[in-house]
């Protein structure tokens, strides 16, 4: 990370990765928010086994 405030002027693809890592996250965040609003619909999907399967912890978070 040092290295690339290294140099007077930041190299372009050092700014074009972190844009590329800032929008990632952003997707990754809203994947992660769309699921934990379907999470019911997610629960309808999952066989009665898998349920039974998982640890109790997980199995009370889904409910």
């Amino acid at each position: 990370m040092g290295m690339m405030y290294h140099h007077k002027h930041s190299s372009p693809m050092g700014m074009v990765g972190l844009i590329v890592a800032m929008i990632g996250l952003l997707v990754f965040a809203a994947l992660i928010y769309e699921l934990m609003m379907n999470k019911s619909w997610i629960v309808q999907h999952i066989p009665p086994e898998v349920k039974q399967a998982m640890p109790e912890s997980m199995a009370k978070a889904l409910e």
